[in-house]
């Protein structure tokens, strides 16, 4: 192999290696940030989930009762 050719596979080398670790770093960003959506979905099912208890015993919170003058 030329050096010329050799010099060239190793500048693409160096590139891939580049770019695998720039995906790396994205795919890592997007796990981080779909644990905290999972998270955050979580805690809304389970406030929907107490909601949907508390309409079906009859129980509302104060924040949803209307006053009495209604």
């Amino acid at each position: 192999m030329s050096d010329e050719r050799l010099l060239q596979a190793e500048e693409k080398l160096a590139y891939q290696e580049h770019s695998l670790d720039s995906l790396s770093e994205v795919v890592s960003q997007q796990q981080r940030r779909i644990e905290v959506l999972e998270a955050s979905v979580q805690r809304l099912a389970q406030r929907l989930e107490a909601l949907a208890d508390e309409w079906r015993t009859g129980d509302s919170p104060p924040e949803t009762e209307r006053p009495p003058h209604y």
